[in-house]
């Protein structure tokens, strides 16, 4: 399809070109336009980028066209993703762009910054919109677009499972290891479900200092089983933001939100763009 048809059109202006997206790749939606939105108002000039969760390269080719001075390096849990994204790349921007020598992509499984020996690079600043649901026991990660919208808690330790951030939590502590002191930072677009105060305090406790950068409410996507943020209310661990509104009116919890799911019927969330700078 043509990328300028996928994008909304404040974010269209200078981009254009052929983007593949089979079966198996997250969609771009409104959850890849928040982020994309924030990370324009990051200006992210001449630093090094990582992308955990390159996905469709979407947000590289956004990236590549408004900060032509900056290194960009991605890489993905899916190996099928950091190739997608490579070709998409170079479909969609003219050769003298790869001259450039700005693209650098971390071939097959990165379980975020791990991939079995290889060593991790350096960079000032690591971005990444990763799953923020567990996976529920009747879905199998990697059949269709699944690896998209969740997570395998049981590789990633952490104390914040039952909010849906455990696979964040582990990448805010892992992305110390790779960000450059000076200037060292995360970029995280994330679910408001758990609310903003367990979001920003996750970066606290994580050894960050946060700040919202950009926040949307978008409707809540239908193909993501809410069931296990659900269950986690009923047994009183959380409770859980969406809304009955896009105006953000008719605050409820994960097991309303699920029911009316259930039912084909819209609720929403909040989605925030936040920037933690190491403490």
């Amino acid at each position: 399809m043509r990328i300028e048809e996928l994008l909304p059109e404040d974010l269209r202006e200078g981009i254009e070109g052929e983007i593949e997206i089979p079966e198996w790749a997250f969609m771009p939606d409104a959850w890849t336009w928040t982020f994309a939105r924030g990370l324009k108002q990051a200006q992210l000039t001449t630093e090094t980028v990582w992308e955990i969760g390159v996905g469709t390269g979407i947000v590289q080719i956004l990236l590549r066209r408004w900060f032509p001075g900056a290194t960009r390096i991605f890489s993905d849990y899916d190996a099928r993703c950091t190739k997608l994204a490579m070709k998409n790349l170079t479909t969609s921007a003219p050769l003298e762009d790869f001259l450039k020598g700005r693209d650098f992509p971390l071939f097959g499984r990165w379980n975020l910054v791990k991939s079995g020996r290889n060593t991790p690079p350096k960079a000032d600043i690591v971005i990444g919109c990763i799953p923020q649901v567990p996976c529920p026991k009747n879905v199998v990660l990697g059949e269709g677009d699944t690896l998209a919208h969740y997570y395998n808690a049981e590789e990633h330790p952490g104390h914040n499972h039952s909010l849906g951030l455990g696979l964040v939590e582990d990448l805010l502590r892992q992305a110390q290891g790779v960000a450059l002191p000076k200037n060292g930072r995360v970029i995280l677009n994330l679910g408001g479900r758990p609310g903003i105060k367990r979001l920003t305090n996750l970066f606290v406790v994580c050894g960050y200092e946060p700040r919202v950068i950009h926040k949307e409410i978008v409707r809540q996507h239908a193909q993501t089983d809410l069931r296990p943020l659900a269950e986690m209310e009923m047994s009183g661990e959380h409770r859980f933001e969406f809304f009955l509104s896009p105006e953000g009116k008719g605050c409820i919890g994960a097991m309303e939100a699920a029911h009316r799911l259930s039912l084909r019927e819209s609720v929403y969330h909040y989605i925030y763009v936040i920037e933690g700078r190491l403490a």
